[in-house]
């Protein structure tokens, strides 16, 4: 009740009709700052966000944010609207500011249903052939664009755009039927829905069309970027022709400096490090033709990744997108898998997407290193705790330090962790030890001291666990190029 006396006595009395008049002048507002907020603020934080390479997630924070202040600013403003007309009283000026709003609204409502104002100037084409039929990617056409097209020998124009993408999409189809229909021009209707549809039907008439089809077809969605990219990919898998990389309406993954789950890390000009894309991420930048294939390091035995293993399966089968699982487990963990994983994806034609579910995980620290090393390397994270009598050390991808393990530990610590080597050094007589670890299925070494045979001796191969001395005596005697920080670095 306290709300309601300080609005009236701030505002206006609240009844039906103010109720509904506050809501109309709220939407006639709402609609022409909207379009000034989408052209304006909207696209100066996304430009902003891509200069500093922000993440998804922050760019899609920044804009939300933005328009949470359009809405508030908007609801603020068409409230002093109506409090003015209320309390002016006057017919004529009421009908004045209502008129306003309403030519307002209509001039943004024109320049929505004029896709090519909304272009700024930007029509990139883009060319694909897939057997005997053309492709021409673009923008949405006009009457005259399509009489150029016709005039030119296309065959049709395929539209992508959809009857739920309201108001203006709806309208601009019924406008392209009837312009097409009056220049005697086949249009071909296949709609698409940009993140929140799968597209299942749509990439079905897609292929049918590219496999099928004869001629030479313009293709297009509202400005010829997400939806069409999706599309030209698609195509590609029936054609040897390759997009022009200067093609300037694909946006590129390195354009990019993280996705919302994690960071993108380039570990050359093929291989793309990343986290496991979100929706919007997929339909932009992996489905968009830039990439070949796509490789999860997700595991099917573990349970929590099985529902996003299932989502990529789904998505990458509806966009005819190439994809390997090649799972990495980490109990136990095999680094020498992990080395064979690195070296498989070496030979893979690229460029290609490499990801786990997080970035910053220890399967894509373990699969970093050993890309960049040639080394089956074990990932930090396994060794952050301590073994009975005290502290191991990760002190080079494929070598770990540490005390003299428990009978236990031979087994359940370092089999289970990866290691698959021992070395023990001195002189005492360590036979329980040499047995412990043939039990649990480890090789087991003994060397007097550390010296150059040793250091060549572990170099390569393993994993290894070197045990006999102390972590600081090993470290400085283990005369090792250690990079496993500068893998680290790159990971975190």
């Amino acid at each position: 009740m306290k709300f309601i006396y300080n609005f009236k006595e701030n505002y206006f009395e609240l009844t039906f009709k103010r109720i509904l008049l506050l809501l109309f002048t709220w939407f006639l507002v709402g609609f022409s700052m909207g379009t000034v907020t989408l052209m304006g603020p909207v696209r100066w934080v996304v430009n902003f966000g891509k200069s500093l390479q922000a993440s998804q997630s922050v760019e899609s924070l920044l804009v939300k944010l933005v328009i949470v202040l359009f809405v508030i600013l908007s609801f603020y403003a068409s409230l002093l609207i109506v409090r003015m007309m209320l309390k002016k009283r006057s017919y004529a000026m009421n009908i004045s500011t209502i008129g306003l709003l309403f030519i307002l609204s209509s001039e943004f409502t024109f320049l929505w249903m004029n896709p090519s104002l909304m272009q700024m100037g930007s029509t990139d084409l883009t060319e694909v052939k897939a057997g005997n039929v053309e492709f021409v990617f673009g923008p949405y056409p006009t009457r005259q664009d399509l009489i150029k097209l016709k005039d030119n020998d296309f065959t049709a124009v395929v539209s992508l755009l959809h009857n739920a993408v309201l108001p203006f999409e709806p309208k601009l189809i019924y406008d392209e039927k009837e312009a097409a229909k009056s220049i005697g021009f086949n249009l071909i209707h296949i709609p698409m829905l940009p993140w929140i549809s799968d597209n299942k039907s749509a990439i079905e008439e897609i292929k049918k069309l590219a496999q099928n089809g004869t001629g030479k077809y313009y293709v297009h969605c509202y400005l010829g970027k997400d939806r069409v990219n999706v599309v030209k990919r698609i195509i590609q898998q029936f054609s040897s022709s390759v997009v022009s990389v200067q093609d300037s309406s694909i946006r590129k993954l390195m354009e990019l400096g993280s996705f919302e789950r994690g960071k993108i890390i380039v570990l050359d000009n093929n291989v793309y490090v990343t986290p496991f894309p979100t929706d919007e991420e997929f339909f932009g930048y992996v489905l968009n033709g830039t990439f070949k294939k796509i490789v999860s390091l997700l595991n099917p035995n573990h349970p929590s990744d099985v529902k996003w293993i299932n989502k990529e399966e789904e998505i990458v089968k509806n966009n005819l997108m190439e994809y390997e699982l090649l799972p990495i487990e980490l109990e136990p963990f095999d680094a020498n898998r992990v080395l064979e994983i690195a070296n498989k994806i070496k030979q893979m034609p690229g460029p290609l997407i490499v990801h786990a579910f997080l970035t910053k995980s220890p399967q894509i620290e373990a699969f970093i290193s050993a890309y960049k090393t040639g080394l089956p390397s074990l990932p930090s994270y396994l060794f952050k705790g301590f073994m009975l009598n005290g502290k191991s050390e990760l002190i080079s991808p494929n070598i770990l330090i540490g005390p003299s393990p428990g009978k236990e530990e031979f087994r359940n610590y370092l089999y289970y962790k990866g290691l698959r080597n021992i070395l023990f050094i001195g002189n005492k007589s360590k036979s329980k030890d040499k047995i412990a670890a043939a039990n649990a299925g480890l090789n087991w070494f003994n060397k007097k001291k550390i010296d150059n045979e040793v250091i060549n001796l572990i170099k390569t191969g393993g994993p290894w666990f070197v045990y006999g001395l102390s972590n600081d005596k090993m470290k400085r005697l283990l005369k090792y190029v250690d990079n496993k920080d500068d893998v680290l670095s790159v990971v975190n």
